[in-house]
Formats: structure tokens, sequence, C-alpha cells
């Protein structure tokens, strides 16, 4: 696997995924993004170079039109049409390389919690992050999609590279 610099110094197009965007491609590029309490799923097919990736802010998209413009702002939307998009290629959710990152704790920290607590109990219904997460795993799992890495929930953002030639993904932390 290339170092995180040598791909930064080579002619690789570098692209910055924003929030509520999905990018779904066969290019060779390094994909950008930052995570706060939002996620990014990535996806990688290595017979076809097919990649795609998602930065969705919120878990489930209320009742109403799917589609449009912002779709992929919410988790359950944007892993769906992504999933779609690959069943239009021929490509089955289960031959994917799935990986999923951020969802950490937007909220102010109560003093008397550690970094650990923050997942679980009476304030994952405060926590947007850890329902993303959770929706997120859920329509993996649902679509028959093993998880082939994570780095999910806590306090910290998080900085995200995917080289979608490869499916690789290098992670830093936000402090």
């Amino acid at each position: 696997m290339p170092t995180l610099n040598c791909l930064l110094d080579s002619s690789l197009p570098l692209m910055h995924l924003r929030i509520s965007e999905c990018i779904f491609t066969r290019k060779p590029s390094l994909v950008t993004t930052v995570l706060g309490s939002c996620i990014s799923a990535t996806f990688f097919h290595a017979p076809s170079g097919m990649a795609a990736i998602c930065h969705a802010m919120l878990p489930q998209a209320a009742a109403g039109p799917k589609g449009g413009h912002g779709a992929c702002r919410f988790v359950d939307v944007a892993i769906t049409s992504i999933l779609e998009r690959f069943r239009r290629c021929n490509i089955k959710p289960g031959d994917l390389d799935a990986k999923l990152f951020g969802g950490a704790c937007s909220m102010v920290q109560p003093k008397h919690l550690r970094p650990e607590q923050l997942d679980t109990g009476a304030y994952w219904n405060l926590n947007v992050g850890a329902r993303n997460v959770e929706v997120a795993r859920a329509l993996l799992k649902q679509a028959g999609i093993s998880l082939k890495g994570e780095h999910v929930g806590g306090a910290s953002g998080r900085k995200l590279f995917f080289h979608t030639a490869t499916g690789d993904v290098w992670v830093k932390t936000l402090r």
C-alpha cells in the first residue's frame, strides 16, 4: 500500500467530498472529506475498479421523495442509492469491500461521562453520530455486506483520504 504522502505528491486527482454528496467513480482519484457526527461509507469493487463514497449527516430521510438535490444528506438514502448504482452495473452488494467512518458524538460532553460512554446509554438519543452509525450498519448488514473496516464513534472528528483505485482509506483523528 503506498503511503498517503506519496499519493498526495502524485498526479492523482484530489477530490473534496462535501456534506450531502456521494461520489461513484471508476477513475483513480483520492477523495478527501472531514467528518464529525456525519458518516462516510466507502465501497470498492476490485474486479471492475468501481468505487463509491458518501458523506451523510442525518440517519434517515422523512417520508416523501428520496431523490433530488442533497439526497445523500441521509444515511439511508445515500447507502441505498450507492448500492442501487452498483446493482445497475451488475455488481452484487456482497461483492463489495465496504468500510464505515465517522459518527462522533457532536454534543457537548457532560463532565461525568468518559469518551467511551458517549455512544451508549441515556445520551444515545441525543447523539446523532451514534444513530448514523447504527443505521449504516443495519443497511449494510441487510444488503449482505460485511464491513472490512471501520473507525466510528468517540468524541473526535476525522479526516479521511479514500483511494478509489484500491479501496484503501487513511484516517487522521482531529483533536
